[in-house]
C-alpha cells in the first residue's frame, strides 16, 4: 500500500516538473492536452517558487486576488487573475501550510491505507475508502478541493473505519 501513496507523489512530482524531459509531450499528446496544461505549468512553477520562499511552514491561507498576484504572475508584467490556486492539491498544501502540511498529509494518506488493509474483504466500507483515496490522487493531480470536498474527502475514511469496527464488534 505504501507503494500507492509513493507512486501517486511520483506521478505528482513528474507531471509538475515533467515539462524538460521529452516524454512529456508524448504523454500530453495521448491525452489530448498541449505541453503548458493550458498554461499550468507557469501556475505550478509560480507555486514552487513560492514554497521555495517560505518552506517550513507555508504561507498560510490568502484571499484568492493575493494568490492571484503570485500563481497568475506571467511572462510580460502580465498578471492572470484566474489563478486563483494551484491547480494541483499537493502544491496548494505545501503553499499554505509548507513542509510541515505536506509531511502532514502524506502521513495521513499512508495510515489511511494502512487502515484500509485492515477491512475484511468485500467489506463496503473498503471499497468505498479505497475510491475515495484514488479520487483524491486523480483529482488532486488537476485542480484543487473545496473546503467541504477536502474535508469530505480526508474525514469520511476515518468514520468508515470506526464504523467497520463497531460492526465487527457488535456482530
Amino acid at each position: 500500500m505504501a507503494t500507492i501513496i509513493l507512486s501517486g507523489v511520483a506521478l505528482n512530482i513528474f507531471i509538475v516538473s515533467g515539462k524538460t524531459l521529452e516524454i512529456f509531450d508524448v504523454i500530453t499528446g495521448l491525452i489530448g492536452k498541449d505541453s503548458t496544461f493550458t498554461n499550468r505549468d507557469k501556475i505550478w512553477e509560480n507555486a514552487v517558487s513560492a514554497v521555495n520562499n517560505n518552506l517550513l511552514f507555508g504561507h498560510g491561507v490568502m484571499d484568492s486576488e493575493e494568490i492571484a498576484y503570485i500563481f497568475g504572475n506571467f511572462p510580460g508584467n502580465f498578471i492572470w487573475l484566474g489563478a486563483t490556486h494551484a491547480h494541483n492539491q499537493f502544491l496548494q498544501i505545501l503553499f499554505e501550510t509548507g513542509i510541515v502540511g505536506g509531511v502532514l498529509l502524506i502521513a495521513y494518506l499512508f495510515l489511511l491505507v494502512k487502515n484500509t488493509t485492515k477491512f475484511r474483504d468485500g467489506s463496503i466500507y473498503k471499497t468505498i475508502c479505497i475510491f475515495v483515496f484514488n479520487l483524491f490522487l486523480l483529482l488532486e493531480l488537476q485542480s484543487t478541493f473545496s473546503f467541504v470536498m477536502l474535508n469530505i474527502i480526508l474525514i469520511l475514511p476515518i468514520y468508515l473505519i470506526n464504523m467497520e469496527k463497531e460492526e465487527y464488534s457488535n456482530g
